[in-house]
Order: structure tokens, then sequence, then C-alpha cells
């Protein structure tokens, strides 16, 4: 991802799939705290609340990662985001975070003020 936006003037980082998925989504899924890093140094240009085709938005792949360090660079960076948001399922992120069963994570979660612990799916 940081290569090819540094080679790459007219690459959008925002960018979707034909699933709706941007290169934050990507790599919130796989833990990749290096490009998580790096995309919120261009928050002027992504929306990290975007949604894809299953209403998911890139936090609750990073809290359904299972790795802490990715969900805590991601929660305490530069991102402003719907904490509590719902997929179509009526799954929020502190749920994914508790399916992977990391209480390191669901603490990480339930200790910020914006987070809604009894939300319910």
């Amino acid at each position: 991802v940081k290569l090819l936006l540094e080679r790459i003037d007219a690459v959008n980082p925002d960018s979707t799939d034909l699933t709706g998925r941007s290169p934050l989504s990507y790599a919130a899924e796989v833990g990749n705290t290096d490009a998580i890093k790096f995309l919120s140094e261009r928050i002027d240009a992504i929306n990290p609340d975007s949604r894809d085709l299953f209403g998911r938005t890139p936090l609750s792949y990073v809290a359904g990662s299972g790795d802490y360090e990715a969900v805590q660079t991601f929660l305490e960076g530069k991102f402003m985001v719907d904490t509590n948001s719902e997929d179509l399922v009526g799954r929020t992120p502190l749920s994914y975070a508790a399916e992977v069963g990391n209480s390191d994570i669901v603490k990480l979660f339930l200790e910020r003020k914006d987070v809604d612990p009894v939300s319910k799916d």
C-alpha cells in the first residue's frame, strides 16, 4: 500500500473494489499495523468509516482480526469513527472483537466511553 501510494500520485487511497472494500478495510482485516498507520496519515483523503456491501466498516474488520496492536492503533490513531456501527446483520465492532476471543481487545473497546457495551446483534 505504502509503495503504491508513494510512487503514483494519481492513486486514490480510498478507492474501493467491487464489494466496496478500501485499502484501509483490507489492512484492518489482516491486522497490518504499518498500513493502518500509513493510511491514517492520509486521513484527509480517506473515509475511515466507509462501509462495504455487507455494511462492515474497517473498524469491524480490525476488531475481528484478533490483533491487539492493530486495534489499538486504529482506535487511538487519527481516525474518527462510529465505534457502535452496525453491519447489515446488526453486528458491531465489539461483537467481532468478542467473537475472536481476545479479552484484551474486548477490554480495549469497553474502556472507551463511546462504545455501547450492551449493544445486541
